[in-house]
């Protein structure tokens, strides 16, 4: 059952059993990136991005997923290939006298060599199709666990001897492929590492802070397997300033700032003296837009249900329909930095881009 708690401490489970990778899971993509409503976003930013997010999936994480069924790690690796910009096919298997699957491993389109027989091979009806094979050894390989009854990685090379399909084609925007999705699912195992270290320790931390501080506010989200999903926090002094500054809001989101590369929000603001203050800050486990809004409710309420009248964020699209839900009313604006950054990547014209910024 999903839970959410303020204040308090949270109990941990000692099963520490890894969920299986979820086929099923809808994922929460703002878009595809290649669909007319990326409304010119694509380009040299979303290559970037996508380059960020993709980097961000290392073998550790791979090599620690289970998949309940062969076909599911199928689509994890097909997944995968699609993001990185290659194709993959079958390759070796095996099965028991009952059909079960035992091990099973999946190769890239350009693994092996053409059979020599056919370079000597004369009587073709029809032209040879071009060879494709170059020897690439990138492979994805797992096998059936008696024990846990699951498939684990056993083997994942990432290497490739070729050009993707990312780079060839012009830059990550024409794979026509939602990049968060893969990196959502991912976040899934890597979030029980950091239930496995610290953070019974950090909510006992925010627990003292309130008892020296009435005003300090925290709250958590605990999904269905009793694990930290999401966090916000605000102190008096936080509180304070958002109940005199808090007209403008800057909603800030950095990646990858901390060792489990966990989103980071920092909900800041200006005040008389032009000088940045902080409202709140939230750890997220994903970039959902139930996430989102769950946040920015929960900074809401740690306010006395008091809302801005401007919103500052980044081009996220699953930010900004996390926000209109929300606050219909208050002015949406985006970062003048991300705008003259993707007038730079985007158009190649410097009298453009000089007047521009």
């Amino acid at each position: 059952m999903v839970k959410e708690t303020q204040g308090g401490r949270l109990r941990m489970d000692g099963g520490g059993k890894r969920k299986s990778f979820d086929v099923d899971l809808e994922p929460e993509c703002d878009r595809d990136i290649d669909s007319p409503e990326s409304g010119g976003s694509s380009g040299g930013h979303q290559d970037e991005k996508a380059e960020e997010l993709l980097g961000a999936i290392d073998m550790d994480d791979v090599m620690k997923l289970t998949f309940d069924t062969e076909e599911e790690a199928g689509e994890f690796y097909n997944l995968y290939a699609k993001l990185s910009g290659f194709k993959i096919r079958k390759s070796n298997g095996k099965r028991d006298a009952d059909g079960i699957s035992k091990f099973r491993k999946w190769v890239c389109y350009c693994e092996g060599y053409r059979d020599e027989k056919w370079f000597k091979y004369e009587d073709w009806k029809k032209e040879a199709k071009p060879i494709t094979r170059t020897g690439n050894g990138a492979c994805f390989r797992v096998k059936y666990d008696i024990e846990s009854l699951n498939y684990v990685v056993t083997s994942f090379i990432v290497e490739h001897n070729h050009p993707l399909a990312s780079e060839a084609t012009g830059g990550y925007s024409n794979v026509g492929f939602c990049i968060k999705d893969l990196y959502n699912r991912m976040d899934e195992e890597r979030r029980k590492d950091i239930f496995n270290g610290y953070v019974e320790g950090a909510l006992g931390f925010l627990a003292t802070k309130k008892d020296v501080d009435d005003m300090f506010f925290y709250k958590y989200h605990v999904d269905n397997e009793g694990r930290l999903a999401r966090l916000v926090w605000a102190d008096s002094k936080s509180q304070v300033d958002f109940s005199t500054f808090g007209d403008v809001l800057e909603f800030d989101m950095t990646y990858k700032t901390n060792k489990y590369r966990k989103p980071l929000v920092v909900f800041a603001g200006v005040n008389n003296h032009l000088n940045s203050t902080i409202f709140g800050c939230a750890l997220l486990s994903d970039e959902r837009i139930e996430t989102y809004e769950w946040v920015l409710s929960t900074l809401i309420e740690a306010m006395d249900d008091r809302k801005p009248v401007v919103v500052m964020t980044d081009e996220d699209s699953t930010m900004q329909r996390a926000i209109k839900n929300l606050f219909p009313d208050p002015c949406h604006r985006l970062y003048s930095w991300h705008l003259h950054r993707n007038a730079s990547s985007n158009i190649l014209c410097k009298e453009f881009n000089d007047r521009f910024v």
